[in-house]
């Protein structure tokens, strides 16, 4: 071989060099370039990372993530707000993911469990409310703020969500449902008050005039509303003005027998007023004596004899 073959071959070869050097040079620029990228990935991640835990910190309830089906998730993240609020370390939580159940009194859990499975298994977000004991024994209520995480073809992969302490809401509203059964009581009672007057028509004379329709509960009450005044007052005629009553059916005749018979007991009379032909033939059906109880068509008529027999009474008394 000629000298300047040789040196056409060195050349070549260095040629060849000079490319190897120049496609590793590339190589080590791409791959510094990668690493910047990582680098800067890395940064961005830190900085979010950082972001989510000095907002988190702020909501005013626990923020929780888990992955996996709700029977048997992963609590992979759960804010430092647990303690304050149930007792229990982030470390408690993340290592017991069926924690949140188990604090449950026993009467919620099934519709719990029931609500995360079906937000799970049909919804993107949702919500619901239950009880929780805390640590050192205390009842809370707390609202669940829930989002499904999802891949691209929708598949459910896990949850994520906020939990705030309900307590002093629910509170009032317990207090508020009280307050409103409350005023529900005492209406109803002024509307039984009202419902069975006893209207005095002289010291010997009083009228309890019944309009409506009449069940057993409210006959109760015209009985004992009735025997109560008849006590008190000392009056000897008790007028029960019926005319107001759209139906006597065989309870509310009995009602008005009974309440004759226990009239009686005290030393007084009762006279019905009212009495239409239908009413005296249901009367007629009971078995029990009439002697106690004195009947008129109309009201005026029943005022009318009370007061003249009243007033018998007090002659005879003066006579005697």
């Amino acid at each position: 071989m000629s000298d300047d073959e040789e040196v056409d071959k060195l050349y070549q070869r260095v040629v060849e060099l000079e490319a190897q050097v120049e496609r590793l040079k590339r190589q080590l620029e791409n791959a510094s370039g990668l690493d910047r990228a990582h680098e800067e990935v890395v940064r961005q991640a830190e900085r979010a990372a950082a972001r989510f835990e000095s907002l988190a910190s702020t909501v005013p309830g626990i923020v929780w993530e888990a992955w996996g089906d709700p029977d048997d998730a992963t609590m992979t993240y759960v804010n430092d707000y647990i303690e304050p609020m149930l007792g229990y370390s982030v470390e408690e939580w993340k290592s017991r993911p069926n924690l949140w159940v188990e604090i449950m009194p026993p009467d919620d859990r099934e519709e719990a469990v029931r609500q995360t499975r079906d937000i799970f298994e049909h919804h993107d977000t949702g919500s619901m409310e239950h009880r929780w004991i805390t640590k050192d024994g205390r009842e809370i209520w707390v609202d669940v703020r829930i989002r499904v995480i999802r891949d691209k073809h929708g598949v459910a992969l896990g949850r994520r969500g906020v939990t705030t302490d309900i307590t002093s809401r629910k509170q009032v509203e317990q207090e508020r449902e009280l307050l409103q059964e409350e005023l529900v009581r005492q209406q109803a009672a002024m509307v039984a008050e009202l419902s069975t007057p006893l209207v005095p028509v002289t010291d010997e004379v009083m009228v309890m005039p019944l309009v409506g329709r009449i069940d057993a509960g409210r006959a109760e009450r015209v009985l004992e509303a009735l025997l109560s005044g008849m006590h008190v007052s000392g009056a000897r005629f008790a007028i029960l003005d019926i005319t107001g009553v759209p139906d006597v059916d065989d309870a509310v005749a009995d009602a008005l027998l009974r309440a004759a018979r226990a009239v009686a007991l005290l030393g007084a009379e009762v006279v019905l007023t009212g009495i239409r032909a239908e009413v005296a033939r249901r009367l007629l059906l009971f078995d029990a004596p009439l002697t106690h109880v004195v009947t008129h068509g109309t009201l005026k008529a029943g005022i009318a004899y009370a007061l003249r027999a009243a007033h018998r009474n007090r002659s005879s008394g003066r006579q005697a």
